[in-house]
């Protein structure tokens, strides 16, 4: 029952952030203009790239090296990368410094903010090492109390230097700068005092040698979640970056509830996988699979709801956004299926591959759309990236790796009515009231059915 409750846990802990997070959206947009958001998820942005080689990207190992270490000798690996990390970001600040004019001038950004930039990646790699630690020892309150305080800085930092600072885009910064800080300092002192600092040359090439194609697989990432909002600069205006950042939060909530169900999925799939539980993955599967496809279309029916009940109306223009944005991170969850089998086989070359492809797609698709389209192109992007970062997961995990979680047509099912929806409501087809009504007629038929499902092997989930 461990990953039932762990998953009540995540999905309970990261609606209380992510809602406390959501509800400070109408005092953001108040207090600041469509330009300066847009400026402000441009230092998002840049953070995200930058914290990827800063430190190594050491922490995506844990998950992997914790079913391949017994006790001892994973207390001694974890040392070793802590001290990688910190070399990592040695190795990285002394070019940063020397090349920081050409740099800024391409980032577009200050000189106080590129440090800053620089600063916040070295912290935010720090408390996702903890996080990733947290979920991985299957320690999710723990990993949740950390997310909490950390939003909890962030918003009233970031507030308290709105109210007193002009400059409301450097307020936000201070307001951002300053949880990391706190909390990163925090994490760096209970990481220390868990597993101390030791240098083992072996442990450390085993993680570079598994993280190096990781740091290929989190730049593409990063270019799928954010080449939109920068090519959006370069080819729109900055006024539709922050219309098109403040809209994807609210598509971004299914991205949340994923990452949720995630953290208690992985270490337990990985977990049953050492064991070779494979017919228990499965019908826990086909259970997941099931009750996401349902969640995906109860929340594509009703996040106009929530455009309109918490931004102002200066924003609902950006309605026509939210199914490709909410379709593209359904496609997310199903490549999630893959990828986390992927990680448990130290196939991380594959990983980066499959992500990279996807990623060079996305920068095509928004030379394509964002032109002409604007906001509307980059979400189109989005959707038809992800849907490729799927296929490209599936095809390595099916074709190269020969493994498979799920048959092929239990995906296509449910895909098909996923789709359907998004056709639905982006062409506004006549009688679709009513095909709403059936669609949630449908939700409780399916709900009744996997009750009984679950109901018959819950006592085995473990």
């Amino acid at each position: 029952m461990k990953l039932i409750k762990n998953t009540i846990f995540y999905i309970l802990g990261n609606i209380l952030v992510q809602g406390v997070n959501f509800l400070t959206l109408p005092i953001y947009s108040r207090l600041m203009t469509i330009e300066e958001i847009g400026k402000v998820s441009l230092y998002s942005t840049w953070v995200s790239i930058i914290s990827i080689f800063i430190c190594g990207r050491t922490f995506g190992s844990i998950g992997i090296m914790k079913n391949q270490l017994k006790n001892q000798e994973y207390k001694d690996y974890m040392s070793s990368i802590v001290l990688l990390s910190i070399f990592s970001f040695i190795f990285f600040l002394i070019p940063a410094y020397f090349i920081n004019n050409k740099v800024i001038k391409f980032m577009n950004v200050s000189k106080i903010e590129y440090y800053f930039i620089i600063f916040q990646s070295l912290l935010t790699n720090i408390i996702m090492f903890i996080t990733t630690l947290y979920i991985f020892e299957e320690e999710a309150l723990k990993k949740i109390k950390i997310s909490f305080f950390y939003v909890g800085l962030n918003i009233i930092f970031s507030l308290i230097a709105l109210i007193f600072f002009k400059d409301k885009v450097f307020a936000r910064i201070i307001g951002m700068f300053s949880s990391n800080l706190l909390v990163g300092i925090y994490s760096l002192v209970v990481i220390i005092k868990k597993f101390g600092l030791k240098f083992n040359k072996n442990y450390m090439k085993s993680c570079l040698l598994l993280t190096i194609p990781i740091i290929f697989h989190a730049v593409s990432n990063t270019i799928l979640t954010n080449s939109d909002k920068i090519m959006l600069d370069k080819y729109s205006t900055v006024e539709e970056v922050g219309l098109y950042s403040f809209v994807y939060i609210v598509g971004m909530i299914l991205n949340v509830l994923w990452a949720s169900c995630n953290s208690a999925w992985s270490p337990w799939f990985y977990r049953k996988l050492k064991e070779k539980k494979i017919k228990e993955i499965e019908k826990v599967s086909l259970i997941y699979l099931e009750m996401f496809g349902m969640i995906t279309g109860i929340f594509l029916l009703i996040s106009p709801f929530i455009v309109r009940l918490v931004l102002p109306p200066t924003y609902e223009k950006g309605i026509e956004l939210l199914p490709y944005i909410i379709g593209g991170y359904y496609f997310v969850f199903l490549y999630g299926f893959s990828i986390n089998y992927e990680f448990y086989l130290k196939k991380t070359k594959f990983v980066a591959s499959g992500t990279l492809l996807a990623a060079l797609f996305n920068m095509i698709f928004n030379y394509i759309y964002i032109p002409n389209l604007g906001a509307l192109g980059a979400a189109l992007s989005t959707f038809l990236s992800y849907i490729l970062l799927f296929i490209f997961h599936e095809v390595i995990l099916r074709v190269f790796l020969n493994k498979k979680i799920i048959n092929f047509s239990k995906f296509l099912k449910e895909i098909i009515i996923v789709l359907f929806l998004i056709l639905g409501l982006v062409l506004d087809i006549p009688y679709f009231t009513q095909i709403k009504i059936f669609y949630v007629t449908f939700i409780l038929f399916k709900i009744f059915k996997l009750k009984g499902e679950y109901n018959d092997f819950k006592q085995n989930i473990t």
